[in-house]
């Protein structure tokens, strides 16, 4: 679900999104270096911060997503104000069905925003992420 899709979504909407699972990034991270050449031939540097942010360079770029455990989801859920109808989980995924109680203020839409698009790499800015 992109943060466009809930500020559009009317009172009472339903919304479904999915991730994956900050449990499966652990899992691939404690594994032995030979089999992690193996499964990514082509990256190098991959990482998971404490926030559940994982970055991995291929290619000469770098890219980057965000996982998240159940806690998160559901904090997630609150803050943007969602009643959560379904959340099913396991070890490499997550997802999630709700409805829209209530409608986000414009600070919640600005911090979220701009969480996601000024990262402040040093480089070009292709390496910033859209908004959309």
């Amino acid at each position: 679900m992109g943060l466009r899709n809930l500020v559009e979504a009317k009172p009472d909407a339903r919304v479904f999104f999915a991730g994956r699972s900050k449990e499966e990034i652990r899992y691939y991270l404690r594994k032995t270096v030979e089999f992690q050449k193996e499964r990514y031939r082509r990256r190098l540097g991959e990482f998971m911060d404490k926030d559940g942010l994982s970055g991995f360079y291929r290619e000469g770029r770098w890219f980057f997503q965000k996982y998240h455990d159940d806690a998160d989801v559901m904090a997630l859920c609150n803050y943007a104000g969602l009643k959560v109808i379904t959340f099913k989980s396991d070890r490499s995924m997550w997802q999630v069905e709700a409805m829209k109680e209530r409608e986000l203020n414009p600070e919640q839409i600005a911090s979220a925003i701009g969480s996601r698009c000024a990262k402040g790499y040093p480089s070009s800015s292709d390496e910033r992420r859209s908004a959309g």
